[in-house]
């Protein structure tokens, strides 16, 4: 067990030290985060590519929810685009492969086409064409039902130049003349489906065959590329759907890649099979495509779904893993509609995580002051009130490190994990879960205090959990981690299933500011006319912040933000475990059970109600912060987020340059 008088001793001495310290000084760091929301971007351009070899259309991969995995893919495609809606815009269109002859010299000898340009989704007329082409198994048309057309489909691998496609690709992002996706029946028999005015298709499968008059891909002999000056901001995402086979594909042997997608010095070589594919994927998110005069926003980000059951080639896999990788995306490997289907509502969620205000998730993961104990990993949380007001929301999180897809990552707790970071924004997944977190039903919804709402974007039919539920937490700070199991009642792992709402803490304070004797914080300590207060630092709802007129259960704010502290796990080993130390600007230092979650208890220093003015201030939730008119921060609003086609795409948000002073705690003016 713990020697709590003699543990508590020590921690007290060093925060009488630091709270000295911090009072001394000018405090301006947090302002980098003051002002108003970060800007919203463009909707982004999305282009699905769909490897349409033999393989897709071939039952010995016995896939167990679809006749095949082509038609698994093209159905799954086809429901997620039904996620689109005003709310979450998006523009999309489709690439696929067209067969590869010849030594790759002469154009049009084979490589990949624009089926479908990139066209707004929220335009019913294009969503509807779009979703006709693909088809599913209630319709009578579109590709689903022609997958073993030859028309449709490659005669084998060896007739696959993958990275051929994503040369198109380059092509018609930059607005150049095609390569391989030229229309005619010239070209391969593919080519008869692309994406130009008054082309109806062997079968009306095509944009104009659908009735589409506009934004076809090629006019005047050349692309027209979705990245223009009216959507300066839109990032670009490719999603590649790759049908694996036990026999070894193309190597994408075609004599043009190594002048375009050079790269120097050469990736490592890919054990097993090395491809031109991870070369291409990088160029594009580093070099980026050609861009016009006043968009700078051409890096393009590739994810990748690696798609078999029964067999695969793992030189191939190891190849479509590096594109990823090297594409800035995550690989998925997929073997049924239904896991298609979840991976490509994990990438949609995290691609439209990039349209998210900066101010309404904690800072990228990869820059907080997380702890490490063994394979756990603790990540202190919070966020920045978008209305300048002085009680933020914080947390304390856990997650581990996992290895998946051949490197290390920061994994979730789901079963099996997932990368809990989301490659796009350096912020967590929106369908991570980290651990302690639990179902709790709609309670964010009345808690109107919330600015903005913690309302979670993962959808439901992946989680199974309404969008108010603390699971997935995902960025959201407030939801999840230790927040929640106090809030539940602070009595795992009963109250993570039947939480009690009420406060059940042992909260700590000091006889005097020179006392070194500990005594229990209540409702008396601060005398009679102060109880309200007392109560509401316990963590008491005494604004009833939820509106439900219950002002003594849990508050939804009852952890404050965690700038300044960075976790000390410590392993006691036997029955006590890893206890995870930490403070926070509620005044708070904390000691958590990092098995359970569970606050063991928590201590406050008097120096901090003494006067009581500081958390006076966060129970009114006033004044405002302000930045003195000597701060050495600026904030600035840019136009967008990716300063040249030589950086890969960013979210957008505030710009700043940051003081080095640091800031006292619980004082933001």
């Amino acid at each position: 067990m713990i020697n709590m008088r003699k543990l508590m001793a020590s921690l007290v001495s060093l925060l009488a030290g630091a709270c000295a310290l911090s009072m001394s000084v000018r405090a301006d760091d947090i302002d980098i985060f003051l002002g108003g929301q970060g800007n919203t971007v463009n909707a982004p351009n999305i282009i699905f590519v769909i490897d349409n070899t033999d393989n897709w259309s071939s039952a010995s991969q016995h896939w167990p929810d679809a006749p095949t995995q082509g038609q698994a893919e093209v159905a799954a495609i086809n429901t997620e685009l039904n996620a689109i809606k005003a709310s979450t815009p998006a523009n999309v269109g489709l690439v696929m492969l067209s067969s590869y002859s010849g030594s790759g010299g002469t154009p049009g000898v084979g490589g990949g086409y624009v089926r479908f340009a990139v066209r707004d989704m929220t335009v019913a007329a294009n969503k509807t064409a779009l979703q006709n082409m693909l088809g599913g198994p209630s319709t009578s048309g579109g590709i689903y039902n022609n997958i073993t057309d030859p028309n449709e489909k490659l005669t084998g691998q060896s007739s696959k130049d993958e990275g051929a496609a994503f040369y198109e690709i380059y092509k018609y992002l930059s607005g150049l003349a095609p390569y391989t996706g030229f229309f005619g029946g010239s070209f391969a028999k593919q080519n008869q489906y692309v994406d130009v005015a008054g082309n109806l298709g062997p079968d009306r499968l095509t944009g104009a065959g659908q009735g589409l008059l506009t934004g076809f891909a090629i006019s005047g002999g050349v692309y027209q590329s979705p990245i223009n000056t009216n959507n300066p901001c839109a990032a670009t995402y490719i999603i590649y759907v790759a049908n694996n086979s036990s026999s070894s594909p193309s190597n994408s042997q075609s004599a043009y890649e190594p002048s375009v997608a050079n790269v120097s010095p050469a990736l490592a070589v890919t054990p097993g099979q090395d491809t031109w594919l991870d070369e291409w994927t990088y160029f594009l998110h580093t070099n980026g495509v050609q861009v016009p005069s006043g968009n700078n926003n051409g890096a393009v980000i590739t994810y990748v779904l690696d798609a078999y059951n029964a067999k695969n080639n793992a030189g191939y896999s190891n190849s479509l893993i590096a594109a990823a990788k090297m594409g800035g995306g995550k690989y998925f490997q997929v073997s049924s509609q239904a896991a298609i289907t979840n991976a490509l509502t994990i990438i949609f969620s995290e691609i439209q995580a990039v349209n998210s205000t900066f101010a309404s998730a904690s800072l990228p993961v990869n820059t907080t002051n997380r702890s490490q104990n063994l394979n756990q990993v603790f990540i202190p949380m919070f966020r920045p009130d978008p209305l300048s007001r002085p009680l933020w929301m914080g947390n304390l999180k856990q997650y581990q490190l996992v290895s998946l897809s051949g490197s290390i990552d920061l994994g979730d707790n789901s079963n099996p994990p997932i990368d809990a970071v989301n490659p796009l924004t350096g912020f967590l997944t929106p369908c991570s879960q980290s651990f302690w977190t639990t179902d709790s039903g709609t309670y964010w919804q009345s808690d109107i205090f919330d600015n903005p709402p913690a309302r979670g974007t993962c959808p439901r039919s992946l989680t199974g959990f309404s969008k108010w539920s603390d699971e997935p937490d995902g960025p959201l700070v407030e939801k999840g981690g230790v927040a929640e199991v106090i809030r539940k009642g602070n009595n795992p792992p009963t109250t993570n299933t039947t939480p009690t709402w009420s406060v059940n803490r042992t909260i700590y304070t000091l006889n005097g500011l020179t006392s070194t004797n500990l005594k229990a914080f209540g409702s008396s300590t601060l005398g009679g006319t102060n109880q309200a207060l007392a109560n509401f630092i316990m963590g008491q709802d005494v604004n009833d912040e939820n509106q439900n007129g219950n002002i003594t259960e849990a508050r939804p704010s009852l952890h404050g933000d965690e700038i300044h502290s960075r976790p000390l796990p410590i392993d006691y080993t036997g029955a006590t475990g890893v206890v995870v130390y930490y403070g926070s600007n509620d005044g708070m230092l904390r000691a958590i059970n990092a098995s359970s979650g569970a606050e063991l208890w928590a201590f406050v220093a008097p120096e901090f109600y003494t006067s009581i003015t500081p958390f006076t201030r966060l129970m009114s939730d006033s004044p405002q912060i302000s930045r003195p008119a000597s701060s050495s921060t600026t904030v600035r609003m840019t136009a967008c987020c990716v300063p040249s086609t030589q950086a890969p795409a960013r979210s957008c948000g505030p710009s700043w340059r940051r003081s080095s002073t640091p800031r006292s705690p619980l004082s933001r003016a």
